[in-house]
């Protein structure tokens, strides 16, 4: 078992996983500072809809509008979302 670990852990180095994983961080962090509350809320949303059921693009904006976040609140939303 600790040999399959070992092997695990070089492969990933070997291949610059943890430089990827390092190089992500400032960006995720530098990408919520300069959210504003309205998207930071809208991204949630749209996280917790796409948990439990699928959404076209469209569809999921038009449910984000009916719920009163603004047409850029929720397309800002989407888009962080991944559709």
């Amino acid at each position: 078992m600790k040999y399959l670990l070992l092997i695990a852990m070089v492969v990933g180095l070997a291949y610059g996983g943890a430089d990827i994983d390092q190089a992500a961080e400032p960006m995720v962090a530098e990408q919520l500072d300069n959210q504003t509350m309205g998207e930071r809320n809208a991204l949630e949303t749209a996280k917790d809809y796409l948990d439990y059921t699928a959404f076209s693009r469209s569809g999921l904006i038009d449910q984000l509008m009916f719920e009163g976040y603004t047409r850029e609140q929720a397309e800002y939303g989407v888009a962080q979302a991944g559709l």
